[in-house]
């Protein structure tokens, strides 16, 4: 993806959180498609409700439903 592709895929991931702590970091990772997988993966074996996968539309550059981002808190 583009630059400004994953760009917004990760704004879409943080507001799709709902409410976020005005005083949270956020860290913006690029990894392997493996290394996405797995850290949702832990997310979700640790039972973290606060975790959102974005899947694009699939209206530019990615097929529809690839996941693109994910957003959560820890």
């Amino acid at each position: 993806m583009s630059e400004g592709k994953v760009a917004a895929q990760v704004a879409h991931a943080v507001k799709n959180l709902g409410s976020t702590p005005s005083d949270c970091d956020i860290i913006v990772l690029k990894v392997s498609d493996k290394k996405f997988d797995e850290l949702i993966d832990e997310q979700l074996s640790l039972k973290n409700y606060k975790i959102f996968v974005q899947k694009d539309k699939g209206l530019t550059e990615v097929d529809p439903d690839t996941p693109t981002a994910a957003a959560w808190i820890v």
